[in-house]
């Protein structure tokens, strides 16, 4: 009986999905990140001012969240939400569980981008399917999901599967390919060398079944230092929808955990 329960298991498969990424780790070789230079002013600002350098080779970082919330769709209350995420950095992979609950039931899900391949698997009660979405508007949405998380990220920068234009003193685009997948955003600095907000046209809304691109933004604040670096401690994620902006997700974290 638990093996027939493990098996539908969304914490079993993001932990075997973790796993998987995990084997592919290997001793991070000596050389430093050689992209640095080569950055726009704005990018090389926000590593400085975050502490970051050429010299920091990290494989993989646990993100912890202290507080998560989930707002199901525009009008609906905010649920809190219990999260666990893993990022890759020298290959583009994040997995990450998440559970709440929905109409008074246990909610569970995966959000994923592996293998070069992005989805999303929403179970209640453990085994019944809410949402399987996968294909390549998934492959598209999760890789830029991995570009906004340079905002918490910043070794993300380095990495040579993102290439970087300066659109003004305050403005980036960044562009993520990753096998046969493209996906692009722009990120806003202040005067202060702040990352503010990431927004993308490359996530698609779902709703009634029916999938379309709409505006994606992400805002970060409140910088604090952990462990030397310092991070945006607050975030949210907005759709901006025909009928209004819809703010479905708010987060603050604890820390994050590099290896």
């Amino acid at each position: 009986m638990n093996t027939f329960f493990n098996f539908f298991s969304l914490k079993r498969q993001y932990e075997n999905a973790t796993t998987a990424e995990l084997s592919k780790v290997e001793p991070i070789a000596e050389n430093k990140n050689q992209l640095a230079p080569s950055l726009p002013a704005a990018v090389r600002n926000y590593l400085k001012y975050c502490g970051y350098s050429e010299n920091d080779q990290f494989t993989y970082c646990n993100v912890k969240w202290k507080s998560a919330h989930l707002k199901m769709a525009p009008g609906k209350n905010w649920s809190q939400l219990f999260c666990e995420q893993v990022n890759f950095i020298k290959w583009p992979a994040r997995i990450v569980y998440m559970k709440t609950k929905l109409w008074g039931l246990p909610l569970e899900a995966t959000d994923k981008f592996q293998n070069g391949h992005g989805s999303m698997l929403i179970k209640v009660l453990k085994y019944f399917n809410v949402t399987n979405a996968k294909g390549p508007e998934m492959d598209a949405a999760e890789l830029v999901t991995i570009l906004a998380e340079a905002m918490l990220i910043p070794v993300y920068f380095f990495q040579p599967y993102i290439t970087w234009t300066e659109l003004n003193p305050f403005a980036v685009k960044g562009t993520i390919k990753y096998g046969d997948v493209e996906a692009s955003g722009i990120f806003y600095f202040n005067d202060y060398c702040e990352l503010l907000r990431f927004e993308t046209n490359d996530r698609y809304y779902t709703h009634n079944g029916k999938s379309e691109k709409f505006k994606w933004t992400a805002y970060a604040w409140n910088y604090k230092t952990f462990d030397r670096l310092k991070y945006p401690s607050n975030f949210m994620a907005t759709w901006s929808l025909p009928s209004g902006d819809h703010t479905y997700f708010k987060g603050r974290l604890e820390g994050l955990y590099y290896a």
